[in-house]
């Protein structure tokens, strides 16, 4: 009898696949046909996100998770990548945290945790940090909502991750908090590191005084990704600058130039720019003219926000600078629009950037994409798992 084409494991695996978005169609696949469970269950369980498990409607998801991997150990091995959002809970009345932390997920890849606003919680963070600790684990997240001087605490004994992204979110309270204690992670060493602050003043933001990370005691030698926040004064000094291929930062009035010919292997930049009154920050174009020696630098990605207007002037200048100034070898120079673009604009931004970089579209460089922020963390996965 000729097999059906649903009898066909490849077949399968790639029609599964196309539902991969649709949680509701994957719980229904996966009760078809015991041939049928494990595709569509690979792919409800890869990424785990377990988020504000405090709130009422929720329950308490977390316990709920971990009953649930507990009865089913055979799930265990698709967790790829799992999200841990305590970022609105009270302090735990039951053993649900120490229950997850006990199950053994032996192909974990990324642990993204999010620490809650209370600062007592942290006698529980022990049994979180046991889940950073898995052999298969490379990538690290951490989202501190806490007062700052609670970090170095979660940050002592570091797992030997290859990549590692810090954000602080200081609230007003934590606004004399600038400094962040050194941690014994004498033995990590870093292939990536991404650094970000943002400052909250009751409902309105404003920037607060740079957060001055001691990461001395962090393996810096060899990485070779950087990105870092405006709020966070930059560890030049413990950077070596020839390993770097990927860098990744804010540009503020005010900011350090940052000589570019002075990383030699640097293939990929993004700038992130910040427009005060509709003009350049001083630094955006000395740091892109001594771009000319960076041999193997390809694609220079410029962030812009949603409403992004220069004066004329000024526009001419930038689109000269990157259209004759920078590296030989650029083969895109992209302007990406940190927001979710206007429906209503009908392609209006990217119109206004053809008509303001002339000299990049007649060089057939010019991209212009959109990209909400769950995309950029995204792409920066990508681009560093790809180094």
């Amino acid at each position: 009898m000729r097999p059906r084409p649903l009898d066909v494991p490849e077949l399968l695996d790639l029609c599964i696949g196309y539902l991969g978005h649709s949680p509701s169609d994957l719980l229904a696949c996966a009760l078809v046909a015991r041939a049928w469970a494990h595709p569509a269950q690979s792919r409800l369980f890869r990424v785990a996100h377990v988020t504000n498990p405090s709130f009422p409607s929720n329950g308490n998801a977390i316990s709920r998770f971990s009953g649930a991997l507990s009865a089913s150990p055979h799930l265990l091995p698709l967790v790829k990548q799992l999200e841990l959002d305590f970022e609105f809970r009270r302090r735990p009345h039951d053993n649900s945290i120490k229950r997850i932390s006990a199950l053994v997920f032996p192909r974990l890849q990324m642990l993204k945790v999010t620490l809650p606003l209370n600062p007592f919680w942290f006698d529980e963070a022990k049994h979180v940090k046991l889940l950073a600790g898995l052999a298969s684990l490379h990538r690290l997240c951490l989202v501190f909502n806490s007062s700052l001087i609670h970090c170095a605490d979660f940050l002592t004994d570091l797992p030997p991750v290859q990549h590692l992204e810090l954000t602080f979110h200081r609230l007003t309270y934590d606004f004399q908090l600038a400094t962040l204690p050194a941690t014994s992670v004498q033995d990590v060493s870093l292939k990536s590191l991404r650094l970000f602050v943002s400052d909250f003043d009751e409902s309105v933001m404003r920037p607060g005084a740079p957060l001055d990370l001691t990461l001395g005691s962090l393996n810096l030698s060899r990485m070779a990704a950087f990105s870092v926040d405006a709020g966070v004064s930059t560890p030049w000094n413990i950077i070596h600058k020839e390993f770097i291929q990927i860098l990744d930062m804010d540009t503020i009035d005010g900011s350090t130039v940052i000589k570019l010919s002075e990383f030699p292997n640097l293939e990929f930049v993004r700038l992130i720019m910040y427009l005060p009154d509709d003009h350049l920050p001083d630094m955006i174009l000395p740091t892109l003219r001594t771009s000319a020696q960076c041999k193997r630098l390809h694609t220079i990605v410029m962030s812009v926000p949603d409403a992004f207007h220069l004066p004329e002037a000024e526009s001419s200048e930038l689109d000269l600078v990157l259209s004759t100034k920078s590296s030989p070898a650029v083969s895109a120079v992209e302007f990406e629009q940190s927001a979710d673009p206007d429906p209503n604009q009908n392609g209006q931004f990217e119109e206004d950037i053809r008509n303001m970089f002339p000299l990049l579209a007649a060089k057939n460089v010019l991209r212009i994409t959109s990209r909400s922020y769950v995309s950029m963390d995204r792409r920066w996965r990508d681009l560093v798992d790809a180094l």
